[in-house]
């Protein structure tokens, strides 16, 4: 019995290693990617007490002039191994007027959400927002919080 014990543990910790190692390679090439592309709009949101708000789902209206899709995410820091990038979580596409509505979970914490486009930011200014009146839009996609999020254990 300990040895089928013994062989699950160290099988599931060899899994786990390896997961770890390739998600980590995964952020790195993102990271790699985006440092030398022009292609990313951002959005500081900082945090709950310093807006004034209570920790809930608001919307970020990203407005371009033309059509365009975005991956969806936030800077992500992991300062136990020093790493700093984009971890996406989604993906919007504009209506034709080039407007997307993103609905997603503001917490207590701040937060910079990125917004990586496939458009040309010279020629197809990309903005983002979120102001009152951009509340009252209906989301062209919605990206409610995890559960350790709906807990308050991050974010």
């Amino acid at each position: 019995m300990t040895v089928l014990l013994t062989t699950c543990l160290v099988l599931s910790t060899t899994l786990a290693v390896f997961l770890s190692k390739e998600f980590l390679k995964k952020f790195g090439f993102m990271a790699d990617f985006i440092k030398y592309s022009n292609q990313m709009v951002r959005y500081t949101y900082r945090g709950a007490k310093a807006e004034g708000l209570e920790r809930s789902m608001q919307n970020i209206v990203l407005r371009g002039d033309r059509p365009f899709c975005a991956l969806v995410g936030f800077k992500l820091e992991i300062p136990l191994i020093g790493y700093s990038g984009f971890d996406y979580y989604g993906y919007v596409r504009s209506n034709e007027q080039g407007v997307a509505v993103i609905s997603t979970f503001f917490g207590t914490g701040a937060v910079e959400f990125q917004f990586f486009v496939n458009t040309d930011l010279g020629t197809n200014q990309v903005v983002a927002t979120s102001t009152t009146e951009d509340q009252a839009l209906t989301p062209s996609v919605s990206f409610p919080p995890h559960l350790y999020q709906r807990l308050g254990f991050y974010g």
